[in-house]
């Protein structure tokens, strides 16, 4: 099981942010990169009353695990903010 630590860990040298709101856990990667598995700019794990933390967390890390890479969508919406 994962820890909210170990989240933040692996965020910071990937140079992510993690967002705590009271019902959802964002994952922010930095602008011009996407997670290498799932191809996002982000990652939300919303009505986290539904999980158990633990879970959240392991969600979290496991999709840093795969890996961030550039963005390679000509004009993407979300690199050109």
């Amino acid at each position: 099981m994962a820890t909210r630590r170990q989240a933040y860990t692996k965020a910071a040298e990937l140079g992510c942010t993690i967002t705590e709101t009271g019902d959802s856990v964002s994952l922010d990667l930095p602008l011009g990169k996407v997670l290498a598995g799932s191809g996002l700019h982000y990652y939300d794990i919303r009505d986290i009353e539904r999980w158990k933390m633990a879970d959240v967390w392991d969600a979290i890390i496991e999709e840093m695990e795969m890996g961030i890479e550039n963005c390679t969508t000509t004009g993407c919406d979300v690199c050109t903010e």
